[in-house]
């Protein structure tokens, strides 16, 4: 059920945090930001579907750029790139002004999800390549358990903080996310420096 062999492996290891890591931030920021939207900045609900909408469009574009570049550069370098402008997005956007414009919103929420597919691609990718062949379902299991697993602490963690404070919980689940977000760029980055690339 543990692949502990591959988790011997610094790329793997570290691949695999750093999808955990990211997929907590996600999960808090599907859940949280609509609550942010609509109870904290007083947008209307057409509003706060719009706004989510930029995210996965930006995955969708950032996600097939990575891929490509993932051949000629390492995983720790595009990974690292990708996870610094979702950070900065999520730092925007907490920084946002009392009254922000749905633009101010939308560009913002544009480069979190273009940093969340940036990452995606070459940090999967970094997992699957660097596993023996005959354990790449050993390798896939390290990615579904880290996504479920972030996303399931992320959920856990919204719960948490909505709880313990009612009147600012978006807020302070964005935050959170900013937090996690920082140290999955942390986490990712200690793979710069280290051979990840995959001879072909």
């Amino acid at each position: 059920m543990l692949p502990l062999d591959l988790l011997r492996m610094p790329i793997i290891r570290l691949s695999g945090a750093t999808a955990a890591t990211c997929y907590v931030v996600q999960s808090l920021c599907y859940i949280a930001l609509p609550f942010y939207f609509h109870d904290s900045l007083g947008l209307n609900l057409l509003d706060v579907g719009l706004l989510m909408t930029p995210w996965p469009l930006a995955t969708a574009a950032g996600t097939p750029i990575a891929g490509h570049l993932s051949d000629r550069y390492s995983a720790g370098v595009l990974s690292t790139a990708g996870l610094g402008l979702l950070t900065l997005g999520l730092l925007l956007l907490a920084l946002l002004p009392a009254q922000p414009s749905v633009l101010d919103i939308l560009w913002r929420m544009a480069l979190r999800g273009f940093g969340f597919g940036f990452f995606q691609t070459p940090n999967s990718k970094a997992i699957i390549a660097h596993a023996p062949a005959s354990r790449t379902g050993g390798a896939s299991a390290i990615q579904s358990g880290g996504r479920m697993l972030g996303q399931s602490a992320g959920a856990a963690l919204v719960a948490a903080v909505f709880g313990a404070l009612p009147q600012f919980g978006p807020q302070a689940a964005v935050c959170l996310a900013l937090v996690f977000a920082a140290l999955a760029t942390l986490v990712s980055s200690l793979r710069l420096g280290r051979h990840d690339m995959v001879s072909r």
